[in-house]
């Protein structure tokens, strides 16, 4: 299962603007939508790889919005997700997000063909 982030998933705690190399650095990058939500467990169905070994089902921990420092992103059921994840943990400050046409964007350019 991967961890969600606990320190804003880069250098300790301030977001940097996000770039493509810091998604191509992610030993896992993927596209997800969400199955399931049981607990503090989110399951992951796979529909897209950029980078490193993911399976076809991810489990993930669930983000505490209210202990979180925002970094990370709660997932919701149903919704589709692109991640980045180094280590086992999942990297926050942007790098993780629901997929939208702007994140997008920065992985095809992080991992491009």
């Amino acid at each position: 299962m991967m961890r969600p982030p606990t320190d804003g998933g880069l250098a300790s705690g301030s977001c940097l603007v996000l770039e493509p190399a810091t998604v191509a650095a992610q030993e896992q990058a993927f596209a997800a939508t969400v199955l399931q939500i049981q607990g503090d467990t989110v399951v992951l169905d796979v529909t897209e790889r950029f980078g490193g070994d993911v399976a076809d089902r991810v489990e993930v921990a669930q983000v505490d919005a209210m202990t979180s420092d925002f970094s990370g992103v709660p997932f919701g059921a149903g919704q589709s997700y692109l991640v980045g994840a180094v280590d086992g943990t999942i990297t926050g400050c942007g790098v993780t997000g629901a997929d939208s046409a702007e994140l997008r964007a920065i992985y095809d350019a992080a991992f491009p063909g």
